[in-house]
């Protein structure tokens, strides 16, 4: 005799297929230029990982681009266009199993905004040039 009713692996299942789709939108929806970038070619491009505030995002999901005075930060739960001067400082951040860059700003209606970058050296160096830290 069967105790689990027929239903609730078909609920897991769907479940299962759902947040499939919705990574694959989301690690499509990081590949692609944000809008305010569209046309322009970056000086940087990275596949990161990121927090804002309670979003937390791992590689590939977080697209982050310098260009030559701005950066471009896109996902699928926030855009974010940082211009020079908007940029206080730039800080390494070490957490249990990842090192990230902490971006200080000014801006009260932008989350706060951590990085988790591959190349975290590289991707410093560009944010610097770029929001001239």
């Amino acid at each position: 005799m069967n105790s689990i009713p027929v239903f609730i692996p078909a609920i897991g299942g769907a479940l299962a297929i759902a947040v499939g789709l919705f990574l694959i939108r989301a690690v499509r929806y990081a590949r692609r230029p944000g809008k305010g970038e569209r046309g322009l070619a970056p000086t940087y491009s990275e596949q990161a990982g990121g927090r804002f505030d309670t979003w937390n995002w791992t590689i590939p999901f977080v697209r982050v681009a310098t260009f030559a005075d701005f950066v471009s930060i896109s996902c699928i739960t926030h855009e974010i266009v940082l211009n020079k001067g908007d940029v206080t400082a730039i800080e390494p951040e070490r957490h249990l199993f990842s090192r990230g860059l902490r971006l200080h700003h000014h801006r009260p209606e932008l989350p706060d905004i951590l990085l988790w970058p591959r190349n975290g050296a590289r991707l410093e160096a560009a944010l610097r040039a770029s929001l001239a830290v």
